[in-house]
C-alpha cells in the first residue's frame, strides 16, 4: 500500500516523538513530493534527509504539467502559505491514478 504524505507536519510530530523511523520500517510504501521534502523539511541536515531515503522515504518529482497546475491555481486562488498544499494534491492525484 502506498501512503502519501502530503504535509509534513505528522512527520515532524513522528520524528520529535523518536517514530519516524520505526513508522518506515512499515510494510507500506511512503511517498512524498519533493517541494515539500525540500522546501518544508529545513530543520532537518542532509544527512537526516539521506537517512530517511535510506531508510526507504520516496521523493517524488511531480509533473510539469501538474506543476503548471498547481501554480496557476496557487496564483490565483490562494494565500502564499497555502502553495505546497496545491502541489500536494496535485502529487496525491498524480499517484492515485498511476
Amino acid at each position: 500500500m502506498r501512503i502519501v504524505v502530503s504535509d509534513t507536519s505528522c512527520m515532524i510530530d513522528l520524528r520529535k516523538g523518536g517514530l519516524l523511523e520505526a513508522m518506515l520500517q512499515l510494510p507500506y510504501s511512503f511517498v512524498m513530493p519533493d517541494t515539500l521534502f525540500e522546501n518544508e523539511w529545513l530543520g532537518l541536515s542532509a544527512d537526516e534527509k539521506r537517512a530517511l531515503l535510506d531508510l526507504g522515504l520516496e521523493v517524488h518529482t511531480l509533473p510539469e504539467p501538474l506543476v503548471q497546475h498547481a501554480a496557476r491555481y496557487f496564483n490565483n486562488k490562494t494565500l502564499f502559505s497555502k502553495k505546497n498544499s496545491h502541489f500536494s494534491n496535485m502529487f496525491i492525484y498524480c499517484t492515485w491514478v498511476s
